[in-house]
């Protein structure tokens, strides 16, 4: 990536200081010594755990105030979670990534989200900590540690991106459309052509941040029928904070978009938004986007191919950006980059006739898998905003789905029509199948299906992300008991392991040998982590890595409860390498 650049760079940083970063309700985002370089011992060493600086961004210092204040849980400020990247810096809008001379282009990036902190993803230059060897930094104090980059829509309150000054197309502010920043930012790059007509243009590289515009209640279905007394609730929920189901131009726009913001100057590159009018906007956007995208590089050629972002109203949303398109910030393009294509491909059917409504609500990025030129994509409905609920009739259950996208680069099918998707679950559907009415062993879906579900038990809530390992789909849900809090230790946590093609549980049976394999095993109470895979001794593995069956699985509960699973892969026919080897 980045060629010479970036080698020379990564070269210059080989053994700089590790740093944990951490978000938190306290005010800031943390950065804690992790260890130094040694060079006599040709290792790191552990670290002080030493706080080398806190930030706080704009939204949180408006607010920091009445952190002394909170007796009880009212406020909250920096606890997103961060993510890291190297990216390109570009000194000029047309430049291209240099020789070795131009390895300071290169920097490392911090971003991240407030959560229901505020409602502001921020960027910080974190390429260069002092340590030891280097106390004032490996370029010598030319740049701070951290360095701050910029705040997105704004920090400057009076400016056009938060005033409503017309920004958007529709004359509404990026900040009108901006929610809660649940939606952790995504790092990747794509290309673009700037002030260049027709026939054939030269490409430049832009580092972007990809992510949605968050939670808000009135962006969210399933708040229409919570009672805001009721325990586990938001404190700063009103009464008014029921779901925005109007369709005119005082409709609430907040969490209705999706951003591909410019790391290098935090503005808007590409948007997709909201609007009743659908030559404006997307009518069919009515629903929030808290979950972070999947970003897909189809290609390995290093570019991001096609996003997948899922919505609180159950639908999963495609933007395939893989071609190059006009650059609106230095150059005459549309935000909109209606060259990129963007529909729904999946729409969940929900439970409109339920009493109060129940929508299979997404709040985690879906995971894939590519098999050949087909994507394998798979996610989970559940209501991270109101963790107690328990629904009235079955058929408001949550659903785990897992199907294939046959053409992930949209070059073969046509798009779906307006207001549609391709794929559903509703009744009448020939889309997906109910997993537990496959029979055989391992058998996938019957065709017309392009995927199946698992349906959840009464309150079961799919809330964690996913990891698919060697065709084995891990994930975790939570069940609330009848009166729980989900703030307290309580609920069941379980994990679920199945297999990425036909749903075959990876557990032992329960009822004897001649009982299927389990899909599911209850692994404590309280709420659980995302899945982490610990992939065992490589040396031990057959030639097609089924290795010696000691892979584990490992999920941590809220109440501090630990579970691992060993696993034995299957023989895949890939032969996995120490990166020792490499």
């Amino acid at each position: 990536v980045g060629g010479d650049a970036y080698r020379a760079f990564a070269n210059k940083y080989k053994h700089r200081k590790r740093v944990i970063y951490a978000g938190s309700n306290g005010g800031f985002v943390h950065g804690f010594d992790a260890g130094e370089f040694d060079p006599a011992a040709g290792g790191y060493d552990r670290g002080t755990g030493e706080e080398l600086f806190g930030f706080m961004a704009h939204p949180a210092r408006r607010n920091i105030a009445e952190l002394p204040r909170d007796t009880q849980r009212s406020n909250y400020y920096m606890d997103g979670s961060v993510q890291a990247a190297d990216v390109w810096l570009y000194p000029t809008p047309t430049a291209q990534p240099g020789d070795a001379l131009a390895w300071d282009e290169w920097r490392s990036v911090l971003l991240g989200g407030m959560r229901q902190g505020g409602r502001a993803i921020w960027a910080l230059d974190v390429s260069d900590p002092p340590d030891s060897a280097n106390p004032a930094g490996v370029r010598g104090g030319s740049d701070d540690y951290p360095r701050y980059l910029w705040e997105f829509p704004c920090e400057d309150l009076s400016a056009a991106e938060c005033t409503g000054s017309g920004v958007v197309p529709t004359g509404r502010s990026y900040a009108d459309y901006m929610g809660e920043t649940w939606s952790e930012p995504i790092v990747t790059r794509v290309k673009v052509r700037v002030s260049c007509g027709t026939g054939s243009c030269p490409t430049y590289d832009r580092s972007v941040a990809i992510f949605g515009a968050g939670y808000d209640p009135l962006a969210d279905p399933n708040r229409s029928h919570n009672a805001d007394t009721s325990p586990g609730t938001r404190a700063t929920d009103t009464p008014t904070d029921d779901y925005d189901a109007s369709q005119d131009a005082g409709t609430s726009r907040a969490g209705r978009a999706i951003f591909m913001v410019d790391v290098t100057s935090g503005e808007v590159l590409a948007m997709k938004h909201y609007d009743p009018d659908p030559t404006a906007g997307n009518p069919e956007m009515r629903y929030g986007f808290a979950a972070a995208p999947a970003v897909f590089d189809l290609d390995f050629d290093g570019y991001a191919d096609v996003v997948y972002l899922a919505d609180m109203g159950g639908n999963l949303w495609k933007w395939v950006v893989h071609d190059d398109v006009p650059d609106p910030i230095h150059g005459s393009g549309d935000v909109d980059q209606p060259d990129w294509p963007f529909h729904k491909i999946f729409s969940a059917a929900g439970c409109t006739s339920c009493s109060p409504p129940h929508y299979q609500s997404f709040f985690s990025a879906p995971q894939g898998a590519l098999v050949g030129p087909e994507l394998y994509l798979t996610l989970g409905s559940g209501e991270r905003a109101d963790l107690d609920r328990l629904p009235t009739s079955a058929a408001g259950n949550n659903r785990y789905y897992v199907f294939r996208d046959g053409d992930p680069l949209e070059r073969e099918l046509p798009a779906p029509a307006a207001g549609s998707a391709r794929f559903t679950d509703a009744a009448g559907s020939s889309n997906f199948v109910d997993v537990d009415t496959l029979s055989g062993s391992c058998v996938p879906p019957p065709s017309p299906a392009v995927g199946f579900y698992v349906e959840g038990e009464a309150g079961e809530k799919f809330i964690t992300e996913t990891e698919i390992f060697f065709g084995t789909v891990l994930t975790g849900s939570y069940t609330p008991s009848a009166a729980a809090n989900a703030c307290e230790a309580g609920g069941t946590a379980r994990l679920y392991g199945f297999d990425l093609f036909c749903g075959e549980g990876i557990f032992p049976p329960l009822g004897g040998p001649s009982s299927p394999a389990e899909r599911s095993i209850v692994v404590g109470t309280g709420l659980p982590n995302r899945p982490r895979v610990s992939v065992g001794p490589i040396q031990n593995q057959s030639g097609g890595g089924s290795g010696d069956c000691s892979d584990m699985a490992i999920v941590i509960t809220s109440d501090g409860q630990t579970f691992s699973q060993e696993k034995c892969r299957p023989n895949s026919g890939v032969r996995l390498d120490s990166w020792r080897d490499l």
